[in-house]
């Protein structure tokens, strides 16, 4: 799995424009795990490591700022829907939950994905004007 995710990694980095992913490129992301590097424009919390692994059958989840949060995502045309969000209801400092709060509400509202020449994970949500910044969990 990790000799496909660099093979994958690789082809992104040479290539030199954007593209938007598709249900053949999310699923072969499958078991990819991503840290969330930016929130639409509005920074992120260094401390509050916030993720999203990209599962067998359409599954998502991951680590919100202070809980575990899982999802599915259907695929309609260019468009990528995203279920409700269940989570785990642990308490945090209010900063945290704010962070929290405002990712789980992007989540809700992802319209598309695309993975950039870096190989990042851009996720672009209608309620933001900038995308979700995702990079590759490193082991």
């Amino acid at each position: 799995m990790k000799t496909l995710l660099i093979g994958l990694l690789l082809v992104i980095a040479m290539s030199s424009c954007k593209y938007n992913a598709n249900s053949a490129d999310l699923h072969s992301l499958t078991g990819t795990s991503w840290v969330l590097h930016d929130l639409a424009g509005l920074g992120i919390i260094d401390s509050a490591e916030t993720t999203l692994v990209i599962g067998d059958n359409n599954r998502i989840s991951g680590y919100g700022a202070c809980n575990r949060w899982f999802s599915s995502y259907v695929i309609e045309g260019s468009k990528l829907r995203v279920q409700p969000i269940g989570a785990t209801k642990r308490m945090c400092p209010p900063e945290m939950m704010d962070q929290e709060k405002r990712f789980f509400d992007a989540m809700a509202h992802i319209q598309h994905v695309e993975l950039d020449p870096q190989g990042r994970l851009l996720l672009f949500s209608e309620n933001y004007q900038q995308p979700l910044i995702f990079v590759p969990k490193k082991s």
